[in-house]
């Protein structure tokens, strides 16, 4: 008869050091939520020169960042539950795609019901990337780095919203 022999997983993940995979791992997570606060930031720029060019009110407007904040509310927990059926970096890979799809949408929208629905749907992939972000990472590095990993994630989207002011107004006369 064979011996089994456990293995204690969370023992071995608190024994490692930080290796070259756990620092890609929060890189890449700061840089998909660096993107995520840029984006969210943006449409605060953006949003006069949005409501002239599609003849929208600033009310109207208002509803297109709603459904883009309920959207977030919902992709939490879509996201949450997709990662754990078919895994976070999964998860992530779908989220970060989607959103990046659903953003050239925004750009390209035309009219207030495109603009409102693309919204609503990039929420929910936006939603989904915090929180998947930090669960990958709380369960990739030791319990002693573990808030300064989050704190470096969250930083992320602090940096990226801090950004879209600075980058809108010098891309926006640019581009359109």
């Amino acid at each position: 008869m064979a011996v089994r022999q456990n293995i204690d997983l969370s023992e071995i993940i608190e024994k490692q050091k930080l290796s070259s995979f756990i620092v890609r791992v929060v890189f890449l997570s700061w840089l998909v939520t660096f993107f995520d606060g840029f984006d969210m930031g943006a449409m605060s720029f953006v949003a006069p020169d949005l409501s002239a060019a599609l003849h929208i009110s600033r009310l109207t407007l208002g509803k297109v960042f709603s459904a883009g904040q309920t959207g977030m509310v919902l992709g939490g927990f879509l996201f949450g539950y997709l990662g754990d059926l078919i895994g976070r970096r999964m998860s992530i890979i779908v989220a970060t795609i989607s959103f990046g799809i659903l953003t050239l949408g925004l750009a390209t929208s035309g009219n207030y019901a495109a603009l409102f629905a693309l919204r609503f749907v990039q929420g929910i992939a936006v939603g989904g990337l915090l929180p998947l972000a930090w669960a990958l990472n709380i369960e990739y590095v030791p319990r002693r780095f573990r808030s300064t990993v989050v704190t470096l994630i969250m930083l992320g989207w602090t940096f990226g919203s801090s950004f879209a002011g600075p980058m809108t107004i010098w891309l926006v006369p640019r581009y359109g």
